[in-house]
């Protein structure tokens, strides 16, 4: 016969009639402009002539 004390009860929810809290939220809005836009075919242009280094590094 083992003398071991007996496993913890399991664990109870919350009591008081309150909800659980919210989950964290992730990222905020926004709150700047963007970055300048680049005309597309100056984009193209760019990449063909760097042998596609504009368009990894700006990527």
């Amino acid at each position: 016969m083992s003398t071991l004390p007996p496993p913890p009860p399991p664990p109870q929810p919350p009591q008081g009639g309150q909800p659980p809290p919210p989950p964290p939220s992730g990222y905020g809005q926004a709150s700047g402009p963007i970055g300048a836009q680049k005309s597309i075919p100056k984009q193209i242009g760019l990449s063909i002539i760097t042998f596609g280094l504009y368009g990894i590094y700006w990527a």
